[in-house]
C-alpha cells in the first residue's frame, strides 16, 4: 500500500511526519520523534541533560525532564499539535 509522507520541521516540536493514505479509509496518522521533542522544551527551560541518540543518559534535574516529557504526552498537547499540522 502507497503511502505519502510529508516531513515537517518545526520550532517548537521538532521533525514530524505526516502520512496520507490514498486507499479508504484515507488514515493522515502523524508521527513525531519525542525524545527530540523533550529535548527541544528542555534547552528552552534551561535543563541541562546529556543525550545520546534517543536516550537521555544524564541530567542534574530529572524532576523537572520528566515534567517536560509528561507534558508533551498530556492531553492539553493536542491543541499546539493539531495547529502546527494545520499550518
Amino acid at each position: 500500500m502507497n503511502h505519502y509522507a510529508f516531513p515537517i520541521q518545526d520550532p517548537d516540536w521538532g521533525h514530524l511526519t505526516i502520512k496520507v493514505c490514498p486507499h479508504p479509509p484515507f488514515n493522515v496518522p502523524m508521527t513525531r520523534n519525542g525524545p527530540k521533542s523533550v529535548a527541544r522544551q528542555a534547552l528552552r527551560e534551561k535543563i541541562g541533560f546529556t543525550k545520546e541518540g534517543n536516550c537521555f543518559t544524564d541530567s542534574a534535574n530529572l524532576v523537572d525532564l520528566d515534567r517536560v516529557a509528561e507534558t508533551l504526552r498530556s492531553s492539553g498537547a493536542i491543541g499546539p499539535l493539531r495547529e502546527v499540522c494545520e499550518r
